[in-house]
C-alpha cells in the first residue's frame, strides 16, 4: 500500500461514509480518476492495511438482494491521518505531474478552514513561480546541452525551443488557475465559513 493509496482512499471514505469498496472504485472512476486510479485488486488491500492500522472501522450489512456488504467508516484516529496528511507540505518533483499532485490534495481541502486552504496555494503559487523562473533561467543552458554534438542541430534546436515555450505557457496557465483560486477564497466561494456566515 502506497501512502498515496492510503491518503486518498481514506480521504474518500471520509467523504462517503458506510461505502464499499466496490463503489469506492466507482467513486474513484468519477472523481478523483484523472489524478488517482486504484482498481478493485488496489483498493481491498489497503481497505485493509487501513483497518489494520485503526483509521477505518467496517460493519457487515446485507444489501437489497441478500447479499453481504461491507462498509468501511472513517473512525476518529483516522480522520486525524487524513488532517495530517493535508497539512503535510507535498513534495513537488519538478515534473509534470507536480500540478496533477497539488489538485488530488486540493479536491480534499476546498471545503477545510479558509486559513488551510490559503497556506496551501499560497505554498503552490510559490513552488509553481519558482518552477517557471527556474525553466526561463535554465533555458538557454538547456537549449545548447540538448544540442551539444547533433547533427543538424537548428532542427533540435527548433524543436527544443517549441518544447520549452510549451512549458512556460503550461506554466502560467497553473498560476493562473492558483491565483484564480484565490480570488474564489477570498469572495467566499471556497472553505468553510462559521455557521453564522454561510448563506450570505
Amino acid at each position: 500500500m502506497t501512502t498515496r493509496q492510503r491518503d486518498v482512499i481514506l480521504g474518500l471514505i471520509g467523504l462517503h461514509p458506510g461505502v464499499t469498496g466496490y463503489e469506492l472504485r466507482a467513486i474513484i472512476e468519477r472523481s478523483t480518476g484523472y489524478f488517482f486510479s486504484a482498481s478493485l485488486s488496489q483498493i481491498y488491500p489497503v481497505l485493509k492495511g487501513l483497518l489494520d492500522e485503526g483509521l477505518v472501522s467496517v460493519e457487515d450489512n446485507s444489501g437489497n438482494g441478500g447479499r453481504w456488504r461491507k462498509q468501511y467508516t472513517v473512525t476518529e484516529a483516522g480522520e486525524r491521518a487524513h488532517r495530517e496528511w493535508l497539512a503535510s507540505p507535498i513534495s513537488y518533483e519538478n515534473s509534470l505531474s507536480d500540478f496533477r499532485t497539488f489538485l488530488l490534495r486540493y479536491t480534499f481541502l476546498v471545503a477545510a478552514d479558509p486559513t488551510v486552504i490559503r497556506a496551501f496555494l499560497t505554498d503552490g503559487l510559490s513552488h509553481f513561480r519558482s518552477e517557471r523562473d527556474r525553466i526561463e533561467a535554465d533555458s538557454l543552458a538547456n537549449e545548447q546541452s540538448y544540442v551539444e554534438g547533433l547533427d543538424n542541430e537548428h532542427i533540435y534546436l527548433a524543436g527544443w525551443r517549441h518544447e520549452n515555450a510549451f512549458l512556460l505557457e503550461d506554466i502560467e496557465r497553473k498560476i493562473d488557475w492558483i491565483t484564480a483560486a484565490i480570488d474564489l477564497l477570498d469572495a467566499g466561494r471556497i472553505g468553510a465559513r462559521p455557521p453564522s456566515a454561510q448563506g450570505n
